[in-house]
């Protein structure tokens, strides 16, 4: 029987084209968030209105999202991908065709929300769910080649400034709406699959499976060989027995530090640049760039597969400190280098970072009610997200600088680091040279 299983296996594994459905949606998806950017420099030259208040709209997409997100987790355990991702794309469209009919704050607000309703529904947790159903032995190999998307979709901001120049903001917002249905939505319906099991192929496409004798063909994966505490893991978690746990709670605070940093860092960059005397098309180059040196997520997802993921995240946050020190030394337009060793160092460290967190809960709790979990822990980075966001618009504008704001993200980043030693995946599943391996 397990020669005939092997002999009907692909000879491609269709989880590595999940990974790459996956990719091309995060990429449209988180072009949707990041761009944010961009338009915010446009839509503070038309109107007129406060950094702080028009900084808003990105935090309460941010709250939105984190308050959906443990809707979204459960309806991807619950309707799998071929419904749920459909349903994202066309709410992301209506929220993006909202957003290019502006007139006044309120419905940059309500847009702003709406469209976050769709990125929670397609974004990263209900991806990283699903693919938690496709791999184990290289969950953080397959979650952070999928976060490629979000680092592509950072990339958008170049060509979307290059789109507003041309035309306007306006119609940059309706291209977005176009792409983003007309893509996701086919693509996703079409080929997407909730679990390996669905398709009668392994865990990894290696792990093997065995055909219950006598009963309906349904499928048993063999035991998970990155498990060490056994009794933690036999353990069928549920949000409310999860939210017992201190683990919970410790991914729970390193998920929120990071998002108060990262999402200040995100939304203010382009304008502190611009502010330092820089063109838009420089500030919106910088931005892009830190989106394309974040393509290496792949390398940092693999890289914590073999090391770990506390290693990797904390050589991610050195890394990420040293390119912040270098854009706190900027101060006219006589050192753009120093955005270049900013962009370098940021960008691939962040990058690096963005499948742990994910693959770290993934470790934790892993089940059936993962995508739920996530969803529930993840409320922690939209809180953070949306606290950053409007808190670097609000100490600009009592200070006239960024100075103290983007000085506040590395003691976070720090902090982020040593809450995720603390709960302490390693404990739980192992990597690299320690796993046993897989009776074969």
């Amino acid at each position: 029987m397990e020669r005939e299983a092997r002999a009907r296996r692909p000879v491609i594994f269709y989880g590595w084209i999940i990974v790459a459905i996956s990719l091309v949606t995060l990429t449209i998806a988180y072009a949707t968030r990041f761009s944010f950017s961009v338009f915010y420099v446009a839509i503070l030259n038309e109107f007129g209105w406060s950094r702080a208040e028009t900084a808003l709209a990105f935090s309460i997409n941010l709250i939105v999202y984190a308050l959906l997100s443990p809707i979204s987790g459960a309806l991807i355990d619950r309707f799998g991908p071929r419904v749920v991702f459909p349903a994202g794309a066309v709410i992301c469209g209506l929220g993006l065709l909202g957003l290019s009919q502006l007139s006044g704050i309120w419905q940059l607000y309500l847009f702003s929300g709406l469209l976050a309703v769709g990125i929670s529904l397609i974004g990263y947790i209900t991806h990283s769910a699903l693919l938690a159903n496709w791999f184990s032995l290289k969950l953080g190999t397959a979650i952070g080649f999928a976060v490629i998307g979000m680092a592509l979709g950072n990339t958008s901001s170049l060509p979307i400034q290059q789109l507003i120049n041309i035309t306007d903001w306006r119609q940059a917002y309706l291209v977005l709406a176009f792409i983003v249905v007309g893509l996701i939505v086919p693509l996703t319906a079409v080929f997407q699959r909730h679990h390996a099991r669905d398709m009668r192929l392994p865990m990894d496409g290696i792990a093997g499976y065995e055909v219950n004798p006598g009963s309906d063909g349904k499928i048993t994966d063999r035991p998970d060989p990155r498990v060490v505490n056994h009794e933690w893991a036999a353990i069928e978690w549920t949000l409310p027995k999860a939210m017992k746990t201190d683990k919970f709670w410790l991914l729970f605070m390193q998920t929120f530090s990071s998002g108060i940093a990262f999402n200040l860092i995100l939304v203010h960059t382009v304008a502190l640049i611009v502010d330092l005397g820089y063109s838009k098309i420089l500030a919106a180059s910088i931005f892009s760039l830190i989106g394309g040196l974040a393509l290496v997520s792949g390398l940092g997802g693999y890289i914590s597969d073999r090391i770990g993921r506390e290693l990797t995240y904390t050589l991610g946050v050195l890394g990420m400190c040293v390119g912040l020190f270098a854009l706190l030394m900027v101060r006219d337009t006589s050192s753009p280098w120093l955005l270049y060793v900013f962009a370098v160092f940021f960008g691939s460290c962040q990058g690096a970072l963005r499948p742990l967190t994910m693959v770290a809960k993934a470790d934790v709790f892993k089940g059936k009610h993962m995508g739920t979990i996530m969803g529930a822990n993840n409320l922690s980075y939209g809180t953070g997200g949306a606290i950053g966001a409007w808190l670097g618009g609000y100490l600009f504008d009592i200070s006239n600088s960024y100075t103290l704001a983007f000085s506040l993200t590395i003691p976070l980043l720090t902090i982020a680091s040593a809450f995720l030693w603390a709960a302490a995946p390693r404990k739980i599943r192992v990597v690299g040279g320690k796993i046993s391996k897989q009776p074969t």
